[in-house]
């Protein structure tokens, strides 16, 4: 069995991250930017939290010998309880996976006016291929496409940065507090727990191949400071270009702002990134099912998940992301409790 070394595993980890809300900006404005400087505050916070979350999951599974996502919950044998958890996690995966879908659909819609379902749908066929051919395709996706997203994202970002903040940045908060947004440090929290349960099911099988303890540390670190270099450049951004924020994509219309070829660029980035996300995600359920049951051909589940997918895109990617991100969110706020007594729990019995 090969080790995954620190750099691909910190590109594995920020590719489950960088998604179509990353990227896009939708999901940094809804849970960070529309509070302010606080939000600022929260998102940095968040960021280092990320990868002290990624390095928790994966050292229970690395502890505890168990390397399906639901045990790193259910630490102990107990076949019900695991399998609510199981569902719970693979119910919040699929979730994301029709968020990436429907961002999909959007982006084209937005950038070309073609009718969302046509993309959607060819999305979903590439994404259930990938998916079903396991853990070590989507490693080489994610080792291949990391570095590219993280220097285009990066470098279109600061240039809108410079090119739209001549007049200033505008950094007013516009959130209005809710049940699912009623302060910056809630948003925080909730981003860091749908974000690790989104990675969680590539994460935990991958501590199986991970040789030492430094290994998950260094590779959550850079996967972290990946995901801390995009998304800050990104906050700049949309503060210099707050127009942006009507899109449902505001970085795509922020780059198309820069000229239509960049456009065209982050468009193409942006799709990158959704796929990584969406593979994620949908890999991450079809090698958990294969797990826990006997039919091994992952084709069998990524297809048809990836229809059920495609027909519930037609909710709309914001909306979408309003009411999913933060409601498992909450959720996955246990999730991380559980595991963090879990992680002394095995290393007082070790």
């Amino acid at each position: 069995m090969a080790y995954i070394t620190p750099l691909r595993l910190g590109f594995m980890m920020a590719g489950c991250v960088l998604g179509a809300g990353f990227v896009s900006g939708q999901e940094l404005y809804q849970f960070f930017s529309s509070y302010g400087p606080l939000g600022i505050v929260g998102f940095i916070a968040a960021m280092l939290l990320l990868g002290l979350a990624g390095v928790l999951i994966m050292r229970v599974a690395q502890i505890g010998g168990i390397f399906e996502m639901d045990g790193v919950i259910v630490t102990e044998n107990r076949p019900f309880l695991r399998f609510l958890v199981g569902a719970v996690e693979s119910l919040m995966l699929f979730g994301i996976y029709i968020i990436m879908v429907a961002g999909v659909g959007s982006m084209t819609e937005q950038l070309f006016g073609i009718p969302p379902y046509i993309a959607a749908g060819i999305f979903c066929l590439v994404a259930a291929v990938l998916s079903a051919n396991g853990i070590a395709a989507l490693s080489r996706f994610f080792s291949l496409c990391v570095p590219i997203l993280t220097v285009v994202a990066l470098g279109i970002a600061l240039t809108g940065a410079v090119r739209f903040g001549g007049d200033g940045f505008s950094l007013a908060p516009t959130n209005v507090p809710s049940f699912f947004f009623p302060h910056f440090s809630v948003s925080a929290v909730l981003y860091v727990s749908y974000s690790i349960l989104g990675a969680i099911g590539i994460l935990v099988p991958v501590a199986a191949r991970t040789e030492h303890k430094k290994t998950v540390w260094l590779g959550m670190a850079i996967g972290a400071g990946l995901l801390t270099l995009v998304g800050g450049s990104i906050l700049l951004a949309l503060a210099a270009y707050p127009e942006a924020l009507s899109a449902s994509l505001p970085m795509l219309a922020l780059a198309s702002a820069l000229g239509a070829p960049v456009g065209y660029i982050y468009a193409v980035l942006l799709l990158l990134a959704m796929l990584g996300a969406a593979l994620s995600c949908l890999g991450g359920v079809c090698v958990y099912l294969k797990q826990r049951l006997p039919v091994q051909n992952g084709y069998l589940y990524a297809l048809p998940l990836s229809l059920l997918a495609f027909l519930s895109s037609f909710f709309g990617f914001g909306n979408l992301i309003s009411v999913i991100y933060p409601f498992f969110g909450y959720l996955g706020t246990v999730a991380i409790v559980i595991v963090l007594i879990n992680y002394f729990r095995l290393k007082k019995g070790k």
